[in-house]
């Protein structure tokens, strides 16, 4: 063998490696867009920021284990045990003003400081608590809304109008600032 086959070998080698590096973290990615809580264009734009030391770095970064959330839409059902019979159970709207989810666990979690609206019979309208996330779909919370104590439930609609492919251009777009 000649000292410059070698050489040939090895970047053949590097070149194996750097594609099985490359594959495995467009599979990461993949996975976090089809698999994490769905994300509004300001979660994108937080995320982005939060992780941008990590994405100066290297190019080919993986995605991040937690995702972060600010001023995050929900649409819940709202359950009220003091409101008038019949009247129990509302839909409304609920904002995340900030939370994180553990998104890739083996089983997912998170939690979210929330406010919510529903127009209920004889109790206050909006409320605040905490709505804690399980699976990357499901979310369960508890608010105060004036003197009583309610219940929230919601799963992650947003996901069925979110975009993979979109929210990997927003992705590479703001990442963009950070090269």
């Amino acid at each position: 063998m000649r000292i410059g086959d070698q050489s040939h070998e090895n970047t053949h080698y590097e070149s194996s490696i750097s594609k099985e590096r490359i594959t495995f973290k467009n599979k990461a990615w993949d996975n976090y867009f089809f698999a994490s809580r769905s994300q509004t264009f300001i979660d994108i734009a937080v995320n982005t920021w939060y992780y941008r030391d990590e994405i100066k770095n290297d190019k080919l970064v993986m995605p991040p284990e937690v995702q972060f959330f600010v001023a995050h839409p929900s649409l819940i059902l709202h359950y009220v045990e003091g409101a008038p019979d019949g009247d129990q159970v509302k839909e409304g709207l609920a904002i995340e003003w900030l939370g994180f989810n553990f998104w890739n666990w083996r089983v997912p979690f998170g939690a979210s400081a929330i406010t919510t609206y529903s127009d209920l019979n004889e109790v206050q309208d909006s409320g605040y608590g905490l709505m804690f996330h399980v699976a990357n779909k499901y979310s369960l919370g508890m608010t105060r809304n004036g003197d009583e104590n309610t219940i929230v439930l919601t799963i992650d609609l947003l996901k069925l109008f979110e975009s993979k492919e979109s929210n990997y251009k927003a992705y590479l777009k703001k990442a963009k600032k950070y090269f």
